[in-house]
């Protein structure tokens, strides 16, 4: 590999680092009783693991297309954690927006708690993976 080529996939790693996590969140998520009130019975007893790291995969290459890596350019934090919460609000909304509004009785307080989380999951992903990148590539 020679050192650009380095540096790109290096860029990557504190975000899978970061991910690697997801297979718990996702468990604990299933269990807990505010999804299962509001979804009625939707969800699944188990996450199909296979469907659940391919959305984390192309959400992970989202926040290092569109966020990080324009963000590494400036260097600035606010440009970052502007990018993020836009980010993790149109991804989020995408997906509950248009349950809200093709799902029968899809919880309204459900797709808030969504939107919320959306941004905050990709602004601490992309926080601690933009730290590390500066510290790494500076």
């Amino acid at each position: 590999l020679n050192s650009d080529k380095a540096k790109k996939i290096l860029k990557f790693q504190p975000t899978i680092d970061i991910e690697q996590g997801i297979p718990e969140y996702i468990d604990w998520f299933c269990d807990q009783k505010f999804y299962k009130d509001n979804l009625n019975g939707l969800m699944s007893k188990k996450p199909i693991w296979s469907i659940a790291i391919l959305f984390y995969g192309v959400f992970i290459f989202g926040l290092m297309y569109f966020v990080i890596v324009p963000s590494l350019s400036s260097g600035s934090y606010k440009t970052l954690l502007t990018r993020a919460a836009i980010f993790g609000f149109v991804t989020y909304a995408t997906y509950d927006l248009t349950n809200l509004s093709t799902l029968k009785n899809w919880p309204k307080n459900l797709t808030a708690v969504d939107l919320v989380w959306g941004v905050v999951l990709s602004s601490l992903v992309s926080l601690v993976a933009f730290t590390v990148a500066k510290k790494l590539f500076s």
